[in-house]
This record gives structure tokens, C-alpha cells and sequence, in this order.
């Protein structure tokens, strides 16, 4: 199964309502891992709809319908649980552009994996690509901690991949520079609503196009792909 028929955010923010009464835990709840499980989905569910500072323990509460003393015997506070979350669906971008560049073996298979990878990624987690951008900038937001550390990460293996190819080393803020030109073409294909499968391929061709003209050696002239025209 390929990445991209994966769960959608339907999937990711499915909660199980539970009965349970005033001020303590229900015999209906369920426990251990299973429990954790339903507090992190519910979390999902309030920061796709109101990003970090508008999401609270309250309003996740409201969504699983555990108890408050449950919340706090697994989590902290909100911000850990929105770690928790946030940490999950960056590494699984790394996950999926692992998994789809492995064996690609020319720069124009690398490119065309890697943005797959994203735009793969994007599908999976839907409107949650809103807050996570919304907040790269945010000290105060998880989304913040995370991008710095996952853009690392990725920069590191689009450069680990291109040079594979025999292709001299390149600044690694050239690297930088690009994931963030993926990062802001790419999220407006999911938020604030997804887009159509035309202005997806869209983006995906302009995306494709700066990539390779940026990495392309004079030799690689029949590697770039025609240049997106205006749309009509």
C-alpha cells in the first residue's frame, strides 16, 4: 500500500465517545495504551480545528469523553499531549520520504519521489497542515521545536540522496532553502481546505520545476521538466 492511500484525517481524529460521570473516572474507559491512544486522537481532532493556542484540556475532554483526572494520569498538560502529536506526524513525513526516494537512482526520480512524499503526507493529515505552518515560527508551539528539527532531518537526506548520485556537495543551506519552498507551495494544497486534484498537480510541477533547475549540472538539461505554464 502506498503512502498516499493511507488514513485520512477522517481516520487520524475518529474518537470513541465514552459515557462517564462527574469529577472521576468511568468503569466504561478504557485503559493502558488503548486510552493514551484516545486522548492523542482527540488532541488531533482540537488542533486541526484550533491550532495551539485555541486547543485546551478542556475541549479535549469534551471530544474523548474521559475524565480530567484520566488526562492527568497520562498526560501533563496540553502542550505535552500536542507534542506527543506533533512529533508523530512530522516523523512520519520522514517516513514516507524514506520510504518512497530508497531506490530512485537519477535526480529527476529523486525529485519526483521527495515531492510525492510530501504531497503524500499532506493527504494523510489534511487540515493539519494548517496549524503545523500557522506555527513553525511559534516559540511557544510544539510545531515550532519540531519543524527545526525534522527540516534538519529531511535536508539531510534529500542531500544524502542527491549526493549518492555522484553530484558534488552543495551548501546545506541551499538544502534548507528548498524545504522551505516545499513547505510554503506545498501546504496550500491542503488548507485552509484541499484543493482539486488539478491545482494539486499543480503545485507539484512548479515544486518539481525550481527543484531540479536548482540542483540540475549542466549535463542534466534532459532531466528538467517543462516549465508550468499559466493556467487559462
Amino acid at each position: 500500500m502506498k503512502p498516499s492511500e493511507t488514513n485520512n484525517t477522517s481516520d487520524i481524529v475518529a474518537v470513541r465517545k465514552i459515557k462517564r460521570g462527574r469529577g472521576r473516572p468511568s468503569t466504561a474507559e478504557p485503559g493502558g495504551e488503548e486510552l493514551r491512544e484516545l486522548i492523542i486522537a482527540a488532541a488531533t481532532e482540537d488542533y486541526a480545528k484550533h491550532g495551539y493556542h485555541g486547543s485546551s484540556v478542556a475541549q479535549i475532554l469534551a471530544i474523548s469523553g474521559i475524565s480530567r483526572p484520566t488526562f492527568y494520569r497520562y498526560f501533563k498538560n496540553r502542550r505535552e499531549v500536542l507534542d506527543v502529536l506533533i512529533g508523530r506526524l512530522n516523523n512520519s513525513l520522514r517516513d514516507i520520504a524514506v520510504e518512497l526516494t530508497v531506490e530512485e537512482d537519477n535526480l529527476r526520480g529523486v525529485v519526483a519521489s521527495s515531492v510525492e512524499a510530501y504531497f503524500a503526507w499532506g493527504k494523510r493529515i489534511g487540515r493539519l497542515v494548517g496549524p503545523i505552518y500557522r506555527e513553525i515560527s511559534d516559540p511557544e508551539s510544539p510545531a515550532s521545536e519540531h519543524r527545526q528539527r525534522i527540516l534538519q532531518e529531511l535536508a539531510e537526506l534529500f542531500q544524502a540522496r542527491v549526493e549518492s548520485l555522484g553530484r558534488p556537495p552543495l551548501d546545506p543551506l541551499m538544502y534548507e532553502a528548498l524545504l522551505h519552498m516545499v513547505e510554503h507551495i506545498g501546504h496550500t494544497a491542503f488548507w485552509p481546505e484541499e484543493k482539486s486534484g488539478e491545482e494539486i498537480a499543480r503545485r507539484c510541477a512548479v515544486i518539481s520545476r525550481i527543484l531540479i533547475a536548482s540542483l540540475a549540472l549542466p549535463e542534466d538539461e534532459d532531466q528538467l521538466p517543462p516549465l508550468p505554464l499559466s493556467p487559462a
